[in-house]
């Protein structure tokens, strides 16, 4: 009798990201064996009373959705001793949005928000502290929601291999109204998988594998509890695989096995095999093709054919092929994503499709639709646009969709503002908004945004975009008296930059090379492109406001380069204001004050920064600095590669209007 697929969850992230679930335990924690009941197991001292009741416990968690029990060998203590735990029940993945029966709560990776199903205003139940940095891609937003306790993963300064200051990771817990906030164990890597099953959470990385037991009511374990879980997994020339299931997340071997009964992995060829626990034999399951998501009655995988794209399915058991569906370069040039997978579809989204950005950019141009697994037949959903001003800061949002218990979700966007909305995959024509406004980026009270688009074909090869110029500029509401000039400054800012990205000299020296190539598959370094965005108004007090455009620029090679340009005006007069306009301290003590600040900032890791980092911001502080305000101070900030590695981003520091002579009024 086939294993019977738990729903599954999905978040994409452009940026997203994400982390789904599989089952639906959010809020209720199921029964579990007793250490007794495991113990007298292994020792074989259990009588025929407990193993009847344990074919029935077996049969009832088949029918909940849940795999027959995996054993994995748990070492206790340092004797030596070993005993057998099984996972049992359902694996609930963590994810971004969990919910119970009064609010939804979107886990980030800098904060959690709840958001009231009854529309009264959300709130911050957690944010980052200052021993965090910004959040690394890899760590993603995510959580999972036990009774009243919401756990996640947040990065934080801690001692790792004896070296303290560090950035590591850790498991922490809240309250769902807000209150005890606590950080249960700190962990050596961001975890490939994070999940709970049977009144424990598991966190594994690259092997290594870590069980916080939870109390009945959902309450976190104290770190004494916390366990390391030794078990015959992967080979050391084996990894974990990257499935599209709410966004990116690695289907980890103990998870692997409790679900099929057998090790999921990626060889060093990066094909897909199964593992069998007891032999080791392996069999490879699409070696031609890239997997993209399961259920446990399917894996999926992708294959480009000549002028498309192919989905398979490969069956769990039998290890069948076949083929679900077609998508043709032609009507699809932007390529599809897998979103999503349940029991009876698969969730796609097309982007971009029918080369949308040349048209009015407000169009809903990112198509999602519906594969049925049986009768192969696709259903298109709805359509979401990117809209001018969602690129920014809050650009992680946009274009992130669940897909939970037969609704989408997604941010929705109104007046520069993002809520929560979500569409039945039944009848997805309907838009509901849930509660208000979780992020407002502040632009709505200064004026609007608009968009400048333009893609330019080589002359020699025309299939090939020589130039891509993608920018928003900020446009202040003509009800401030000096929007008019405020407006021709960034105006000039952004024609400066198409002018840069159309220099004849530098299109010349592209048409040649292309000219002169060979081979069919022209070298992506030798088409530039440039974008350019508004971030949230960091600033605003009706008289003045602040906020920095966001660029970055590609001319070759493995990466372009981001650029933050900050700008502050005064509304009524529409200049724009510099350091000399806002402080009344002289250079030299504005030198002393920055480079103080950054001395204190670095301190913290000082192996993450060049030796001659603190002199480069001493020598690089000056009134022409490049700084923006905020509600707490005056952000100043320096590019990747100033201060430290590309990696690292930008550095930067907020110091108190208290530290400084002002010559403006600031509120805060």
């Amino acid at each position: 009798m086939r294993k019977k697929q738990l729903t599954a969850l999905f978040l994409l992230t452009a940026v997203l990201t994400g982390c789904g679930g599989m089952g639906n335990t959010e809020g209720n924690l199921e029964e579990s064996k007793t250490e007794a009941e495991i113990d007298a197991e292994a020792d074989g001292e259990a009588g025929a009373g407990d193993a009847e009741a344990d074919v029935e416990a077996e049969d009832a968690g088949a029918s909940a959705g849940g795999a027959v029990d995996q054993s994995v060998m748990e070492n206790v203590g340092g004797d030596g001793e070993e005993r057998q735990i099984a996972l049992q029940g359902e694996i609930t993945q963590g994810r971004i949005l969990l919910e119970d029966e009064e609010a939804f709560y979107i886990c980030g990776t800098e904060r959690i928000r709840r958001i009231e199903k009854d529309g009264s205003a959300s709130r911050i139940l957690w944010e980052k502290g200052e021993d965090a940095r910004e959040p690394l891609i890899a760590m993603e937003g995510r959580g999972v929601l036990l009774g009243d306790s919401v756990y996640f993963l947040e990065e934080a300064r801690g001692e790792i291999d004896g070296m303290t200051g560090v950035y590591g990771r850790c498991l922490s817990a809240v309250r769902t109204d807000g209150t005890d906030y606590r950080r249960i164990t700190e962990l050596e890597d961001f975890p490939q998988a994070f999940y709970y099953c049977g009144n424990a959470l598991y966190l594994e990385s690259n092997g290594s594998v870590k069980r916080c037991p939870v109390t009945k009511d959902g309450s976190p374990a104290s770190p004494e509890e916390v366990e390391e879980i030794s078990f015959e997994g992967l080979p050391g020339e084996y990894s974990p695989v990257l499935a599209m299931r709410s966004g990116s997340r690695y289907v980890s071997a103990l998870e692997s096995l409790h679900t099929f009964g057998y090790y999921l992995a990626e060889n060093e060829k990066i094909e897909v095999v199964a593992i069998d626990p007891e032999t080791g034999e392996e069999r490879k399951l699409m070696p031609d093709g890239r997997f993209r998501s399961f259920n446990r009655d399917y894996f999926l995988f992708g294959k480009y054919g000549e002028g498309q794209e192919e989905l398979y399915l490969v069956d769990t058991e039998s290890f069948e092929t076949s083929l679900l569906a077609v998508y043709e370069n032609e009507n699809y040039p932007g390529g599809i994503r897998v979103l999503d997978m349940d029991e009876e579809y698969v969730y796609v989204v097309a982007e971009n499709a029918g080369d949308s950005k040349k048209k009015d950019f407000q169009e809903e141009n990112d198509i999602y639709e519906e594969i049925n697994l049986k009768t192969k037949e696709r259903r298109e959903l709805f359509r979401l646009g990117k809209k001018p001003g969602l690129k920014g800061d809050f650009y992680f949002y946009a274009g992130s969709v669940i897909l939970k218990e037969g609704y989408a979700y997604y941010a929705d966007e109104k007046d520069y503002k993002l809520f929560l909305a979500r569409r039945s995959l039944k009848e997805p024509g309907e838009v509901q908004i849930l509660g208000d406004a979780f992020y407002d980026s502040g632009i709505s009270r200064v004026g609007t945004v608009e968009s400048y688009f333009e893609e330019i074909h080589s002359e020699t090869r025309p299939e090939f975009i020589l130039e891509e110029i993608d920018l928003e500029r900020l446009v202040v509401d003509e009800k401030y008296q000096g929007a008019a000039k405020i407006n021709r400054v960034l105006t000039a800012y952004q024609d400066s930059i198409i002018s840069y990205g159309k220099d004849p000299e530098d299109i010349k020296w592209r048409e040649e090379e292309i000219a002169s190539w060979e081979g069919d598959d022209i070298p992506y370094s030798l088409s530039y492109s440039y974008s350019s965005y508004p971030s949230r108004i960091t600033y605003f007090d009706g008289e003045r406001f602040s906020f920095y455009q966001q660029d970055y620029d590609y001319t070759g090679g493995a990466h372009g380069m981001p650029l933050w340009v900050g700008f502050t005006f005064d509304l009524n007069t529409g200049e724009r204001l510099l350091l000399s306009d806002v402080i009344e301290n002289s250079e030299e003590e504005l030198k002393e004050i920055v480079t103080g600040y950054f001395e204190d900032y670095m301190s913290q890791t000082p192996d993450g920064f060049w030796e001659d980092a603190l002199t480069t911001v001493k020598d690089g502080t000056d009134f022409s600095s490049d700084f923006y305000l905020t509600e707490e101070g005056i952000c100043f900030y320096f590019e990747p590669y100033a201060l430290a590695c590309y990696a690292a981003g930008f550095q930067q520091v907020t110091i108190p209007y208290e530290e400084f002579e002002l010559k403006i009024p600031v509120k805060g």
